[in-house]
């Protein structure tokens, strides 16, 4: 008679006869479908668990949150109010800059500015899948490999691609580190040039 454990750490066991390898099996996956069913049950408690206490945490959290927008809704709109005027400040200082550019083609025109030049292309697909068919390059299988083009183009003259410079203009984060004038200094300037118009 061979022993069979009623449970997954072997503690107990009940007796069958040798011939009965059917029931010893039978009996075996019972207690198998029982370890994986109470594995399942553990992992199921522990997950409510763990989803109980973020939801705990998260309406702490949100409570602070609210509390602290409350507390501070003036310094909140002042930020905004502030982060507004400074966007509106880089807008223009930005229009300026590129009409500065556009007049002297000056890529630095004042500390903490920078003009950088990306470059566009326009490619006539029709044309340039021609040539590329014709030359055998850049060719990705029955289409144009414009990627390949634009390397190409930027290295070689190609009647289908047009390549145009545009300024981007790149304010510098911390302007206090740049050397900059005095604002008296501007602002006299500014006088002189309005008195002279």
């Amino acid at each position: 008679m061979r022993g069979i454990p009623l449970s997954a750490s072997g503690a107990g066991t009940v007796g069958i006869q040798g011939s009965d390898s059917a029931q010893i099996a039978f009996v075996a996956l019972e207690l198998k479908e029982m370890s994986v069913s109470v594995a399942l049950t553990q992992r199921l408690l522990e997950l409510r668990d763990l989803r109980i206490r973020a939801a705990h945490h998260a309406e702490k959290l949100r409570l602070r949150t609210d509390a602290f927008k409350r507390d501070n809704v003036g310094l909140i709109e002042s930020v905004k109010e502030h982060l507004a005027a400074v966007n509106a400040a880089e807008v223009a200082l930005r229009a300026l800059a590129a009409e500065e550019y556009e007049r002297t083609k000056e890529r630095k025109p004042a500390p903490g500015l920078e003009i950088k030049l990306f470059k566009q292309y326009a490619i006539d697909e029709v044309a340039g899948l021609a040539w590329a068919k014709e030359k055998d390059l850049c060719l990705i299988p029955a289409k144009l490999d414009v990627h390949a083009i634009k390397k190409l183009a930027t290295v070689q003259p190609l009647a289908f691609v047009t390549i145009t410079e545009l300024p981007k203009i790149q304010i510098t984060t911390d302007l206090s580190k740049c050397d900059l004038p005095d604002p008296a200094s501007v602002e006299s300037a500014i006088a002189r040039e309005a008195n002279q118009a």
